[in-house]
């Protein structure tokens, strides 16, 4: 399941960044702050992707359960940390 809510981010994250300009107003219009999309949690991901209509109602309902779940049986101590922030630490090795 830690598998699949990384993934969920990451597609989630990706398919917003092709939309940022609407995305951004969404979230604004939601949450009245601004805040840079990579640093969005799952919930306002789902939120933002459903509004602008990335994810269907039914598929919300799917990935609220997901990040429900990650967030039951996360800790701060995870090995697995945020996508996003695992991208910007690293680079890819291909040896």
């Amino acid at each position: 399941m830690a598998l699949l809510g990384g993934l969920l981010d990451g597609v989630l994250s990706a398919a917003l960044q092709q939309a940022a300009k609407i995305a951004e107003k969404r979230y604004k219009d939601k949450y009245a702050k601004d805040k840079p999309l990579d640093n969005w949690s799952m919930h306002e991901l789902i939120y933002v992707a459903s509004k602008v209509g990335i994810l269907s109602r039914d598929a919300v309902k799917q990935s609220t359960t997901v990040s429900d779940y990650g967030n039951q049986y996360s800790s701060s101590s995870s090995q697995w940390g945020h996508p996003q922030s695992r991208l910007a630490s690293s680079s890819p090795s291909f040896t």
